[in-house]
């Protein structure tokens, strides 16, 4: 063993190749710290300005996307939470914010809302953030469930979001304008036997013989009730000398018809316009 290797104190220690490794001694060390010390901070600064400089030329994205990102879906009628159909879609939505678009709002009469948007007037309604993995499918299906009614189109909300929602197809004639829908004529639609309507009741016929759709008289439909009348006798008769009171004109003068519907509780008396949808009651009509 060499006196280097018994004396830890020994001023220099020779190599392989005889040279003095003057860095194993103690101020050797010291030295040999303070040096890499000094590397280390000037990568740390290096690396600090660099930082500094990537984030000011690119700001860094951000971790969670924005709303505008998000698929969502503009609904203004029994699609919004708290209405009849909202529960067919609720598992698909993240949330849900009160919005508007511009365009015009009607009563189909049938228990939903027509929407038509474009400038001039404005719908109120919901917009509903879907899950990003399934909107595609909950639209398709959305889809395919309007179609033939309701065409799907891109809007641009009045909170500044791009939703897509689904717009009336046919004509908005004789429809009454609301303000918003609030459901209270959301159980119109309803399909029922004939002969149960009470006076008042405004309804459309089905394929089916005796299975009607209710209306909302102020909507667009083909028959009303006017009267109920004894079935024994001649009902048909009964029906027309009950029909100047309530039209406000004799039978005969007028271009409207009227038939029956026999049922154990009597006849129920109808009158329509031959092939033509009326909007609003009949009563007074005088024509």
């Amino acid at each position: 063993m060499s006196a280097a290797d018994e004396d830890g104190d020994a001023d220099d220690v020779r190599n392989e190749s005889g040279h003095r490794s003057i860095w194993l001694r103690p101020a050797g060390i010291s030295a040999l710290a303070a040096v890499a010390a000094v590397i280390v901070t000037l990568v740390g600064v290096l690396v600090s300005l660099q930082q500094g400089a990537s984030s000011t030329q690119h700001p860094p994205a951000q971790q969670s996307s924005t709303s505008s990102d998000r698929p969502a879906l503009f609904v203004y009628g029994s699609s919004m939470p708290g209405q009849s159909r909202y529960d067919l879609i609720a598992e698909y939505v993240l949330e849900s914010k009160a919005d508007a678009a511009e365009g015009f709002l009607y009563d189909s009469g049938l228990g939903y809302p027509l929407a038509k948007f474009g400038p001039g007037g404005e719908v109120p309604g919901v917009v509903l953030y879907l899950h990003p993995e399934t909107a595609d499918d909950v639209l398709r299906e959305m889809t395919r469930v309007e179609s033939g009614l309701f065409h799907p189109r891109r809007i641009r909300t009045q909170g500044g979001v791009t939703a897509t929602a689904y717009e009336w197809i046919g004509a908005t004639d004789g429809f009454p304008r609301i303000a918003e829908w609030d459901g209270s004529t959301a159980d119109y639609g309803l399909i029922v036997d004939e002969r149960t309507l009470a006076v008042g009741d405004c309804y459309s016929r089905t394929a089916r013989a005796l299975e009607v759709m209710t209306t909302l008289c102020a909507a667009p439909h083909a028959y009303e009730v006017f009267a109920l009348v004894d079935a024994g006798g001649d009902a048909q008769a009964s029906c027309e000398g009950e029909f100047a009171a309530f039209v406000g004109l004799p039978y005969a003068e007028s271009i409207l018809e009227v038939e029956y519907v026999a049922s154990d509780r009597g006849a129920t008396c109808v009158v329509f316009e031959p092939e033509v949808l009326t909007s609003g009651g009949l009563a007074s009509a005088r024509r």
